[in-house]
């Protein structure tokens, strides 16, 4: 009975004056393939490419240390086995430590990067859809014709905007 009575009501509805024109952007297409989002990715490659290259330098000599340890275990006394072992649980501990500052150091620059590279793309979204004379864009659907997607041509503004 309550179905019956949603659709009267739907149907007695006034029809909108003028169809309205509606487009959609595939959003994470946008994020991956603006010029402005691979600059900003490969600067922030380049400004931790140092750290991370330590990094890597710092874990392969804890394994080597590691692995040294583990081959000469039964040539050192339990006092010495005791103490390299505490030295490279410190020495693993601070590793983890500095990975972790690593990758929420990176996470937040990235953060950073992406919401200043969204706020541009929701700009040049709102020009292309005034020029184009749409009342409304989406950025999530679940099905949306290729007439109406719009992913291309904010890519070309993007492309026009970016400035190397």
């Amino acid at each position: 009975m309550a179905v019956a009575v949603v659709v009267t009501v739907v149907a007695v509805l006034p029809a909108p004056a003028h169809a309205q024109s509606m487009g959609y952007v595939d959003a994470r297409r946008l994020i991956e393939q603006a010029p402005q989002g691979q600059e900003q990715n490969r600067e922030l490659e380049a400004e931790f490419a140092e750290r991370n290259r330590e990094l890597k330098v710092r874990f392969e000599l804890f394994k080597e240390q590691e692995d040294e340890l583990e081959k000469n275990r039964l040539a050192l006394s339990e006092a010495e086995l005791l103490e390299r072992a505490a030295d490279l649980r410190e020495q693993e501990r601070k590793l983890r430590r500095a990975q972790r500052e690593y990758n929420e150091d990176y996470a937040r620059r990235r953060s950073h990067h992406l919401g200043k590279l969204e706020k541009l793309i929701t700009e040049v979204i709102r020009d292309v859809a005034k020029r184009e004379g749409l009342d409304v864009v989406f950025q999530q659907v679940v099905y949306a014709s290729e007439d109406i997607d719009l992913t291309d041509t904010v890519l070309e503004e993007l492309k026009k905007r970016h400035q190397p």
